[in-house]
């Protein structure tokens, strides 16, 4: 697909017109004969039969010149496709209990956040196996510490969706040149979990979707601390508006290495966590959905299976085209034709007026 983003600059192509008819019809300036006969003989010299090359060029360079300006730009087409799915909200914890490293990906030991996220990547675009991923599905992402945070909303563009997942951080204190945690408070209150508070803001975000089936997927080691709903409230307000809340655990309880932050030193130390099983099974049950545990190699693929149960709804979706710029392809000769015209112009076919 071609286009020109300031496509208006081309109505500059209009003076030129007009300025280059004016020099075909300008009467050229020369001398008088009283009689032409004695001139006609006189043949006509190769520099005076390239003399129309320096305006040529200096018009064609400044016809470049024009195109250049309105910005031509080359991409894909721009079309629209029918879908068959649902609406998605997925819930992640990031509260400071994600921080402990009881989980391994690939043989390396990571957080519970990093093992929220795979598991997160692997349900909407697959893992090469039995996870095919969720290309029809209308999906948004919701971060919760003591706070909620809509890093996502609905959307097709999946891939997008898994970008704005990475930039998905744990709590992280930061410390003056005394060592002392800057606002300390702030760090304790993100550091907190409000599952309750996340449930009703997804349930907000689903609320407007024009698709039937409309879901929730909480990642989350069950721990409420803070928060203005409790996890029953917000299951009673999903509930309300017909929308299902799968619970997916992360983490185990015992013993795992948590980091400790000692001014701008981070070392790890053995620490009790645990897992409220308990609160996610609750909330699940609330709602008519399922719980499940991150640790079991099929938890993903019974929630496909039961998301898969779910009626879905068509729905029509925009892929945007992405443009890149060609105004170099018409600059860079526009001057070079420039270039070459001042050289002729002071070398071999100068004039001299």
């Amino acid at each position: 697909m071609f286009r020109f983003q300031s496509y208006y600059l081309l109505l500059l192509i209009i003076p030129l017109a007009f300025l280059l008819i004016a020099r075909l019809r300008r009467r050229a300036v020369g001398v008088l004969f009283g009689d032409l006969r004695r001139v006609s003989y006189v043949p006509k010299t190769l520099r005076q039969r390239l003399l129309f090359i320096p305006p040529c060029l200096l018009y064609s360079a400044l016809l470049l010149l024009i195109i250049a300006i309105a910005r031509p730009q080359a991409g894909r087409d721009e079309y629209r496709v029918r879908h068959d799915g649902i609406a998605i909200a997925f819930c992640l914890d990031k509260s400071d209990s994600m921080k402990a490293v009881d989980f391994q990906i690939d043989g390396k030991r990571v957080d519970r956040l990093e093992a929220a996220k795979q598991t997160f990547r692997d349900f909407v675009i697959g893992n090469g196996k039995k996870l095919t991923g969720r290309p029809d599905d209308m999906i948004a992402v919701l971060a919760f510490g003591g706070y909620v945070d809509t890093c996502c909303p609905l959307t097709a563009d999946h891939q997008t969706l898994i970008r704005l997942l990475d930039s998905i951080q744990l709590p992280q204190p930061l410390f003056d040149n005394r060592n002392q945690v800057i606002m300390p408070g702030l760090y304790q209150e993100e550091s907190r979990t409000a599952i309750g508070d996340a449930i009703a803001a997804a349930v907000e975000r689903l609320r407007g979707s024009t698709l039937k089936s409309k879901v929730i997927v909480l990642l989350s080691d069950g721990e409420q601390t803070t928060g203005a709903l409790t996890p029953d409230e917000g299951a009673e307000v999903a509930n309300t508006f017909g929308i299902k809340v799968y619970t997916i655990a992360i983490g185990t309880t015992g013993l795992a290495p948590f980091p400790v932050y000692m001014g701008n030193k981070m070392y790890y130390e053995q620490r009790p966590v645990a897992l409220d099983e308990e609160t996610l099974k609750r909330i699940a049950e609330k709602t008519n959905a399922r719980y499940f545990n991150a640790r079991t190699t099929t938890a993903l693929e019974e929630v496909y299976a039961e998301i898969d149960k779910l009626e879905r709804t068509e729905y029509e979706g925009k892929t945007y085209t992405q443009y890149a710029e060609l105004y170099q392809y018409f600059l860079i000769p526009a001057i070079c034709l420039l270039l070459i015209r001042w050289t002729l112009n002071t070398t071999v076919l100068r004039v001299v007026e």
